[in-house]
């Protein structure tokens, strides 16, 4: 997590963290603390850790592309050796383009 901070990433792994996030912000903090801690979002991340689980995810960032891919960019490697954001997002647009059409295809659920 230190190398990642040092990159300006923000560190938000914790409701308190999170909520004096929001706040430096501009967001209204009670409204943040009733949202933070609702059904909804809690639903929401149950659904999500499932899906990680249903992937296979062992790591994060984590994409997953149409139900068939999953990369992040501990998985593009740059010449250096060491992960490659650009080469990931590279990775990513080129899978979501050659998906897109497959879903566009598809049958739209009911």
């Amino acid at each position: 997590m230190g190398r990642l901070l040092r990159h300006g990433f923000k560190d938000l792994n914790d409701a308190d963290k999170s909520m004096k996030w929001a706040a430096t912000q501009g967001v209204d903090g009670a409204k943040f603390t009733q949202t933070y801690n609702s059904f909804g979002v809690e639903a929401k991340v149950e659904r999500a850790k499932k899906m990680g689980r249903d992937y296979g995810v062992m790591f994060t960032p984590a994409v997953a592309i149409n139900g068939k891919y999953l990369t992040g960019p501990s998985m593009a490697m740059g010449p250096d050796n060491h992960p490659s954001y650009e080469r990931f997002f590279q990775v990513v647009d080129q899978l979501i383009d050659q998906e897109r059409p497959k879903a566009a295809a598809a049958p739209k659920k009911k």
